[in-house]
């Protein structure tokens, strides 16, 4: 399955309910062929961030906590900017 059609089946499954964050991160990882994928919450007023699920080579696992400026796409997620990059490995920096 070709992946505008796996990422089809993602937005299906959020539209048809509330799929847990274990679903959506097996889809999400298997759609994209991502090494990893976590979801983090955000915590504005402790200016920190939490990852609350991951799949795949996890880094750091669900649980972890840290403030927001140890992290650019944490911190830029956090002020509302997209952070992207179509090669993260060769991204100075990250």
């Amino acid at each position: 399955m070709a992946q505008p059609e796996r990422i089809g089946e993602i937005e299906q499954m959020l539209a048809d309910g509330e799929p847990t964050l274990a679903d959506l991160s097996d889809e999400l990882l298997e759609a994209v062929g991502a090494a990893r994928v976590s979801f983090s919450e955000i915590d504005l007023e402790d200016d920190a961030f939490e990852i609350i699920e991951a799949r795949g080579e996890v880094l750091l696992g669900p649980g972890t906590r840290f403030p927001l400026g140890t992290s650019t796409h944490h911190r830029s997620s956090a002020d509302g900017k997209v952070f992207v990059s179509p090669d993260f490995d060769r991204r100075r920096g990250f």
